[in-house]
């Protein structure tokens, strides 16, 4: 077991000094609740290393700038957090440098990487280093400078230093390591200074910022972390400057351009970029999708060559929803179709970046981030790679002629004139768009019972439930019900262990008055029994009542008129509650038929539609996809009847009349002597006494996994969510894109049972999600964190099984619960099995439709430095509570072990070695062990392992 143990990523750090301020692990009477964030190094704890810069000498000219021949000066402070002073001895890394200008940075003077041995002492922890070069006349090459990039790229090498804002740049590290694992500090420093008499006001480059890159960063990293300060980056990432190219290593090319404005939109847009996707364009301009990928890769002077062509920009609506179509596309092969899908994924949303990406939030547009609405060839070319600037290029009946330089740029793509060529108006997504749809809103006003029992305020079951909401626009104007596409309501909950009580589409003919609407959810009942015909006319009653009515919502009236072919019995018993049922014999029968179960029956007697047959068995559906009926109402033991029934539809008023309010069928014509007569009807939804099955429930996860299903209601925080969104269309001549604008996220929290006051949720912050996805859009209905756990918070969930989508890939048992989906999608990449896929219903007809996610090769969480170790980024960084798996046991009826500990840790502990740990800790009844080691206070703390060990790193 000791052997095994090695695979668990992380480790509880050194023994610390005795005492509460030890480091996570304990040792020496530390509390092993004491989980700070704190690194050690033989007992002591990590210093800081901070730079600041105190002066810069040096200049000649007039008001103090620089001239050509100047020699640079810097006093420098170097120091740790409480004052105390480095000594430069002790560091391993020390280097300047100087850019500029900030209006385009050129390499002034190089990289000196002997400051500390050339720097002098002023007093402790300051001192004073002196450029080994004067100012240069005229600007040296930028870094791996080849014939591939001139003055057309930007490159000033050759010519005379301009007056202008340039930046001193300085970089320190001290290397340590902790647990066998290297780590280092850097400490950075920049200041900006005039060059030349004729430099004007200090102009400090802020075209974005270090806390626009941190929103999915957490703390911006590069070069293995070797550089930290984003000023800093653009002093050697300057124009014309290349990477490594070096011959001899496979993958290295000349030409690859490092420039920030060029290197930082590529970075991102990653597997999107045409170039990528096998797109170039002709000389005639016209676009080839025929030609090979190219992956997107950079060659470090080590050697190392690293590909990014897996990376994609999270943020939505991008992320889900392509820019619109170029004309053309319809005519296109379905290959050339699904590299142009791609394409138009890339990102668009520039004031992520370069504005202001949080709203109220403390981060504000950068000074500067207007000049990312000025269009150039080299930072417009980086994304839109496909363009060669030699030819013309043709594209949605335009053309643009060869440009030779960024001086045309400007003529056609003006950001202060409107049109679809603006950068900005060109970079606007639809759904963004209030010109092309209002937008659509909902107030989600209250939550209630209805027909209550005891009017307490909370819900219980056999009552009903009601939901009271405005719909409006963007501008705040209501909106009619019959403008949506999409009306959804989810019920779900206790948060404890989420199960979902009602997923259900709402009919909009159903919400009728004026606003604010006031909704008492529906439910429609299928293929309910409700007796057989007699000879003469006779009334037959439903079971539930009143029936809801109205356009597009209808009573239907079916008779059994026979048997049909499919005849067999129940192999094995089956409860209520179960969606499928096995057979002796299956081969008669076939999906849409309809079966009874214990015929003749009293109390048993049931009718079903088979949606899906596979060996011997039978599926039915889940609660999430009502074409079909759900499931079994009864339990039916071994040995029952399944036969495959003929039923006939019968017309109102010609057969029957119907009294919805009292749910009262009368026959005006006869239906025929012992024909079973069967209704299917809406009617207002109660609460049920006990759980319905998961979104698509199968036995591959159950009670052990914490699924609930056929178990009693249990009283709590459970949570209503509403969804709404409307379609259209963006048109490009005669290509249209379809959109579908969704609401933002609606949910309110209530009681269900005694529960004596609602809880909070606290596992996850919908801050940290938009953070790097900006808002969350998904399934083309729901928008936000909220929404999404009303679904994918419930235990059991799976993707979509092949009984609603026969032909999809076979993922039987694949959990889509937030708490192991989640991880998984983030770990992406860094997962040992690369064969995860997620199986999603797709964008066409029901049932056998179907898309699949594979989220291996392009997903991971850019939190720096560690990744999907980064916790915090998205639980927060004070959490506890979300670092060790919950309980979840039913507190009446649980029947067996319970696995809290697999579904999560195994979201991002895949790898072979991992798992065999995982099975050999797990009892053949599912019991598990991973409390002995990982329980808070045990020496595998999972909290203490999961927690950052280096603050700040």
């Amino acid at each position: 077991m000791l052997a095994l143990l090695g695979a668990c990523e992380g480790d509880t750090g050194p023994a610390g000094p005795a005492g509460p301020a030890g480091p996570p692990g304990g040792g020496g009477g530390g509390d092993p609740d004491d989980l700070t964030p704190t690194a050690y190094v033989a007992g002591q704890r990590v210093p800081e290393l901070i730079v600041r810069i105190e002066e810069l000498s040096g200049a000649s000219g007039p008001g103090g700038e620089f001239l050509v021949g100047d020699v640079l000066a810097v006093t420098f402070a170097v120091e740790k957090a409480d004052g105390t002073p480095w000594k430069l001895e002790e560091l391993d890394e020390a280097e300047a440098l100087v850019s500029g200008p900030s209006t385009n940075y050129q390499r002034v003077l190089p990289v000196e990487g002997d400051v500390a041995a050339r720097a002098t002492l002023v007093e402790a922890g300051r001192f004073r280093f002196t450029f080994a070069a004067p100012l240069p006349d005229v600007y040296p090459p930028p870094f791996n400078d080849s014939t591939s990039f001139g003055r057309g790229h930007g490159e000033l090498a050759g010519q005379a230093l301009r007056d202008g804002t340039y930046t001193l740049g300085l970089s320190f590290t001290w290397a340590y390591t902790l647990d066998a694992r290297p780590y280092r500090r850097v400490g950075e420093a920049t200041l900006d200074f005039l060059v030349g008499t004729g430099a004007g006001a200090p102009a400090t480059r802020a075209v974005t910022s270090a806390e626009h890159c941190n929103r999915c960063h957490g703390a911006l990293q590069a070069h293995d972390g070797r550089y930290r300060k984003l000023e800093l980056c653009l002093l050697c990432h300057t124009s014309g400057a290349e990477d490594a190219n070096l011959p001899a290593v496979e993958g290295g090319t000349p030409g690859v351009s490092i420039d920030s404005r060029v290197l930082f939109h590529r970075l991102h847009a990653g597997r999107f970029l045409p170039s990528v996707n096998g797109i170039a364009s002709r000389a005639n301009g016209t676009r080839n999708y025929g030609v090979a990928p190219e992956p997107l890769r950079y060659v470090r002077a080590s050697g190392a060559v690293r590909d990014f062509s897996h990376v994609g920009f999270p943020a939505f609506p991008n992320r889900a929803d392509p820019m619109p179509r170029d004309t053309g596309y319809n005519n296109l092969s379905s290959e050339a179709k699904a590299k142009e899908d791609r394409m138009r994924s890339m990102p668009t949303q520039c004031a992520l970046c370069h504005g202001d990406p949080d709203g109220g939030g403390p981060i504000g547009a950068p000074a500067q981030g207007g000049l990312s609405n000025l269009p150039s060839r080299r930072a417009c070319g980086s994304c839109h790679d496909d363009v060669n600037f030699e030819n013309s290029y043709q594209a949605n009946n335009q053309s643009m002629p060869p440009q030779p330089n960024d001086n045309g740029c400007n003529a056609c793509h003006d950001s202060r004139q409107p049109g679809p060529l603006s950068p900005i108006e060109g970079h606007l997504h639809p759904t963004a768009d209030v010109g092309l749809d209002p937008g659509v809103n909902l107030a989600f006003l209250a939550f209630a019972e209805a027909g209550a029992h005891d009017s307490d305020g909370r819900l219980e079951a056999g009552e009903g439930a009601r939901v009271s909401f405005r719909l409006t626009n963007d501008q705040g104007q209501a909106q009619a019900p019959a403008s949506l596409d999409e009306l959804r309501v989810v019920l779900a909950g206790p948060l404890s262990n989420p199960q979902v009580l009602y997923e259900a589409a709402i009919p909009t003919a159903l919400v009728t008055g004026a606003q604010p609407f006031d909704l008492v959810l529906p439910e429609r009942v299928v293929l309910e029994h409700l007796g057989d015909s007699a000879t003469g006319l006779e009334t037959f009653r439903t079971a539930r009542f009143p029936h809801r009515t109205a356009t597009g919502v209808v009573t239907e009236v079916l008779v059994r008129t026979g048997t049909a072919g499919g005849a067999s019995v129940l192999a094995t018993a089956r409860a209520r509650r179960d969606n499928f049922v096995d057979v002796l014999d299956a081969s008669a029968f076939a999906r849409d038929d309809v079966v009874v179960l214990d015929d003749g029956v009293a109390g048993r007697e049931e009718y079903l539609r088979v949606q899906h047959v596979e060996g011997n068995r039978l599926w039915f559906s889940a609660p999430n996809l009502p074409a079909y009926p759900p499931g079994l109402r009864t339990d039916h033991a071994a040995g029952a009847s399944v036969l495959e029934v003929q039923l006939l539809a019968r017309q109102s008023p010609f057969h029957y009349t119907l009294d919805p309010v009292t749910g009262t069928i009368t026959e005006v014509a006869e239906f025929g002597a012992g024909s079973a007569v069967l209704a299917s009807y809406t009617c207002d939804w109660v609460a049920p006494a006990d759980y319905p099955g998961p979104a698509n429930d199968s036995p591959a996860r159950g009670e052990l996994h914490g699924e609930w299903s056929g178990k009693p209601l249990v009283a709590g925080t459970y949570r209503a969510a509403l969804a709404a969104a409307r379609d259209f269309e963006f048109r490009l001549g005669t290509t249209a894109t379809p959109y579908r604008r969704v609401a933002p996220g609606a949910t309110l929290s209530f009681l269900v049972g005694d529960a004596p006051a609602e809880e909070p949720y606290t596992l996850v912050d919908a801050t940290s999600c938009s953070a790097c996805h900006q808002e969350l859009v998904y399934h083309g209905t729901y928008r936000g964190l909220e929404t999404c756990l009303t679904c994918h918070g419930a235990a059991g969930t799976e993707d979509r099984p092949r009984y609603a989508s026969p032909n999809a890939p076979e993922t039987a048992g694949l959990s889509v619960e937030f708490r192991a989906l989640i991880h998984r999608i983030h770990r992406g990449r860094e997962l040992a099995d690369d064969s995860f896929q997620v199986v999603t219903q797709g964008g066409g007809s029901f049932p056998d439709d179907f898309a699949t996610r594979s989220y291996h090769a392009g997903s991971t969480l850019p939190a720096f430095p560690d990744r999907t170790l980064e916790c915090a980024r998205c639980h927060g960084a004070d959490n506890l509570e979300a670092l060790l798996p919950t309980s979840r046991e039913h507190p009446t009826d649980q029947r067996g072990p319970l696995q809290v500990w697999r579904p999560v840790c195994s979201g991002c502990h895949d790898g072979a070695a991992v798992t065999a740990h995982i099975d050999s800790n797990t009892a053949p009844n599912g019991a598990e062990a991973c409390e002995i080691c990982h329980a808070p206070g045990e020496f595998l703390d999972a909290r203490a392992a999961h927690l950052s060990r280096l603050e700040p790193r």
